[in-house]
């Protein structure tokens, strides 16, 4: 390759960089120009605001916008699992991700049977679902694998 394929090689490679940042640059929303719903629902947020990626400030963006839209019932209800999640601890918090994790590979249909069955568990009187609880914690790991399986079948 001769030196001047290589420097219009040099080139053209820094002409692409620079219309990618131009591009990230040009998708970053600066805090001023948030709506002022926005800003208030992101206000711990406004000191950091410039340090995030387009990226991110687009999904706190849309995030704003959804919590802006919900009903007083609503908020009061992410409030109460954003509260539950800070009680966490961070291994449980890696066990809910993981279990959220498989929750999205499921089929749709699988994940409509999964969530009946949470809402048929939840319908439970605080005393059943403590024996259901004391039931599984009792079985053995190959106990409750094939309970999994069972239930995995019953699903599809």
């Amino acid at each position: 390759m001769s030196k001047l394929s290589q420097s219009v090689s040099k080139i053209a490679a820094l002409m692409l960089f620079g219309l990618v940042m131009i591009s990230a640059m040009a998708n970053a929303k600066p805090w001023s120009e948030l709506p002022q719903s926005s800003q208030q629902v992101l206000a711990p947020m406004a000191d950091k605001w410039d340090s995030f990626s387009p990226e991110m400030q687009q999904k706190l963006i849309k995030g704003a916008e959804r919590w802006s839209a919900m009903s007083a019932a609503d908020k009061n209800k992410v409030q109460q699992r954003f509260n539950k999640w800070q009680q966490l601890t961070p291994e449980e918090r890696v066990k809910v991700n993981q279990r959220y994790q498989e929750f999205k590979k499921l089929t749709p249909e699988q994940q409509k049977k999964s969530r009946e069955a949470y809402d048929k568990f939840k319908k439970m009187t605080p005393e059943r679902q403590t024996k259901l609880k004391k039931k599984f914690n009792q079985m053995t790991p190959a106990q409750r694998k094939a309970m999994k399986q069972r239930f995995k079948r019953t699903k599809n």
